[in-house]
């Protein structure tokens, strides 16, 4: 019985050892979620930025008119699903909002909507916390 006990607490300590080492906030490695692995604004910089890709800003237009993360389209979230046609499947899409979980939501529906290349930004709130600017949207 205390063998099992043991075996039972050294499983669930090194589960939280594993968990723990994917919380992905800095620089390191990229966090799987269950639709798209979550980016820091530095793995964006550093990995995506110059790759091929199309960044989607899923906010609000009130939100978007106070600055976008430079290159980023608009697609407010209420309207992504009508407006999938003006994202192609064959390229990497990367996700955005203000705090990173309606980015979360977007990239459900776009994994629903047979989307494969996903990436979730997370939201402005972290990328200004990075020390990153955003810009006026079409500058």
């Amino acid at each position: 019985m205390r063998i099992a006990i043991f075996g039972a607490v050294a499983l669930v300590l090194v589960l939280i050892w594993v968990l723990s080492r994917n919380t992905g906030s800095s620089g390191g490695s990229i966090v799987p979620s269950a639709d798209a692995p979550r980016l820091s604004p530095e793995q964006y910089t550093s990995q995506v930025q110059n790759t091929p890709h199309i960044l989607v800003d899923v906010r609000e237009g009130s939100e978007v008119a106070q600055g976008v993360i430079p290159g980023a389209v608009h697609i407010p979230l209420g309207q992504l699903q009508s407006r999938l046609n003006e994202l192609p499947k064959d390229q990497t899409i990367v996700v955005y909002c203000r705090s990173g979980n309606r980015s979360r939501t977007a990239a459900s529906t776009l994994k629903t909507a047979g989307y494969a290349n996903l990436l979730d930004l997370g939201g402005v709130m972290q990328w200004q916390d990075a020390g990153y600017q955003l810009v006026t949207l079409g500058k």
